[in-house]
């Protein structure tokens, strides 16, 4: 990556920067898996409740079964993947932490 400056500092700043904002998208994939296993969770969770409120013709034990062992399947994959999300954004704000402290303006 270059910009128009020659200057080494701000190169270091802009390559840290870049690198940063290249993590961050990383970090915002890794949250949309997260958000796709919530939606997904609501589906089924919605489904059963639709077979539920159609009485003991619409809802079986195994639908229930079935469907509580999905979404059971469905939480245990979110919470990883958020907790992934989670450390990738607290790695994010100290790597864009460190650049903003490390840079000093010399002009002031």
């Amino acid at each position: 990556m270059s910009d128009r400056s020659n200057h080494k500092e701000v190169q270091v700043i802009l390559q840290k920067i870049y690198k940063g904002g290249t993590n961050y998208i990383a970090s915002v994939s890794e949250s949309l898996k997260t958000a796709k296993s919530g939606f997904e969770f609501a589906r089924v969770a919605q489904e059963l409740c639709r077979a539920l409120s159609q009485g003991r013709d619409g809802c079986s034990d195994e639908l229930i079964h079935e469907s509580l062992t999905e979404m059971r399947e469905i939480v245990q994959n979110a919470y990883t993947d958020a907790k992934a999300a989670t450390e990738m954004f607290d790695s994010n704000r100290r790597e864009f932490t460190e650049v903003r402290r490390s840079h000093t303006d010399k002009s002031l």
